[in-house]
C-alpha cells in the first residue's frame, strides 16, 4: 500500500443547508479525525467526534471518507465554515517478533502513519511564521527575540494610539477654546450693536429736542396753489397757503431744470424756460427746518403751453 495524497485538511463553508461533507484523505481509526467550526468573528471551536459530529463511511479508504455534521440541530449557518483534519498519535504501534510471519500489510500500515505524521507536521510548519532559506543567520531571530521584537512593536504602537488619543482630545479642547472665545466676540458685538442702538437713539432723541418729532413734521406737506397752465418763458407765482417764517424753516426748490424758481416770503416765482409743443411740466418744494428734512414733497403740475412766432417760415420760437 502506498500514500499518494498530500492533503490532510480540508475546509467547507456553510450554507444552512448541506450537513454531510467528504473529507479527501486516509484515516485509519476514528479517532484519527478531527473538527473545528469557525464564526464569523474567526474565532474556532474545536468539535467532539461521536456526539457533535460523525463518520458515515467505511474507514482506511484512500480516497477518503463522509462526515455528518450536526449530528443534530440546524446545519452549519453562513458565515460559518468547518474544518476537518487528521490528527495521528505520535506512536509507533508496530512490533516485529523474530520468527513470526510476516505482514506487508501491518508494515505498510507502519510506513503509511509516519509519512501521515510528517504531512501532519508540514501541514502546521506551513502555517508557521518562517523565515526565508536564504536569510543570514545573524538576521535570524530566536522566538524569544521575534516575540521581544512583537511586544516592543506592540507597546509602541499602543503608545502612539494613546499619542493619538491625547491629540485628539487636546484639538477638541483648542476647538472647545475656540467656541467659547467665538461665543466671546459675538457678546461682545451684540453688546457694540447695542449701544450704537443707544447712541443712534440718544442721536434721534437730540434731534427731536432741537427741531421737534420728524416722524410727525414730514407729514406736513407744503400746500401750495397756483395756475395749471401758463405760456412758455412766463413767470408763474405759487403760494404757500401754509407757510412756516420762524428763522428756522426754509423751502428748497426744483424745477427739474425747466426754468428757475426763487421764493419770497411765501411766494414762489417760477420762471418758465421754453419748448416747442405743449408739454406738462412740475415743480417740487420741501420744508427743512435746520438744514434737516422734515416733510414730504409737495408737488404742483402746471401745464405749459407752446407760443410759436407768427410770419415765421418753420414756425420756430421767437
Amino acid at each position: 500500500m502506498t500514500l499518494v495524497s498530500s492533503g490532510s485538511t480540508i475546509t467547507f463553508a456553510g450554507d444552512g443547508v448541506q450537513n454531510l461533507f467528504d473529507f479527501n484523505f486516509r484515516i485509519f481509526k476514528t479517532e484519527d479525525l478531527c473538527a473545528v467550526v469557525r464564526n464569523n468573528e474567526g474565532q474556532e471551536r474545536s468539535l467532539v467526534s461521536g456526539s457533535d459530529f460523525k463518520i458515515i463511511s467505511s474507514m482506511d479508504s484512500e480516497s477518503g471518507g463522509r462526515v455528518q455534521y450536526p449530528v443534530s440541530g440546524e446545519p452549519l449557518p453562513p458565515g460559518e465554515s468547518i474544518t476537518f483534519y487528521r490528527d495521528i498519535p505520535y506512536t509507533q504501534e508496530l512490533e516485529l517478533v523474530d520468527n513470526d510471519p510476516f505482514s506487508a500489510q501491518l508494515l505498510n500500515e507502519a510506513f503509511d502513519r509516519g509519512v501521515m505524521r510528517d504531512q501532519q507536521l508540514q501541514e502546521q510548519v506551513d502555517r508557521a511564521v518562517k523565515y526565508d532559506i536564504s536569510t543570514p543567520e545573524e538576521d535570524r531571530l530566536s522566538p524569544q527575540e521575534l516575540m521581544r521584537t512583537i511586544s516592543d512593536a506592540r507597546d509602541l504602537a499602543v503608545e502612539a494610539h494613546a499619542g493619538a488619543v491625547e491629540a485628539e482630545e487636546t484639538v477638541l479642547s483648542l476647538v472647545s477654546e475656540a467656541h467659547e472665545i467665538q461665543t466671546e466676540v459675538e457678546g461682545a458685538r451684540d453688546m457694540a450693536l447695542t449701544a450704537q442702538s443707544a447712541a443712534e437713539e440718544a442721536r434721534d432723541s437730540a434731534i427731536r429736542i432741537a427741531v421737534g418729532d420728524i416722524t410727525a413734521l414730514r407729514s406736513a406737506v407744503p400746500v401750495l396753489f397756483g395756475p395749471s397752465e401758463a405760456a412758455e418763458g412766463t413767470t408763474v407765482s405759487l403760494t404757500i397757503s401754509d407757510h412756516i417764517e420762524d428763522g428756522l424753516t426754509s423751502y428748497e426748490l426744483n424745477t427739474f431744470d425747466f426754468g428757475t424758481a426763487s421764493i419770497s416770503g411765501n411766494i414762489i416765482s417760477w420762471v418758465l424756460g421754453t419748448t416747442g409743443m405743449d408739454i406738462s411740466k412740475s415743480i417740487e418744494v420741501v420744508r427743512r427746518r435746520r438744514g434737516e428734512l422734515y416733510s414730504d414733497t409737495a408737488v404742483h403740475q402746471l401745464q405749459v403751453k407752446y407760443v410759436p412766432c407768427a410770419g415765421r417760415p418753420d414756425n420756430g420760437l421767437c
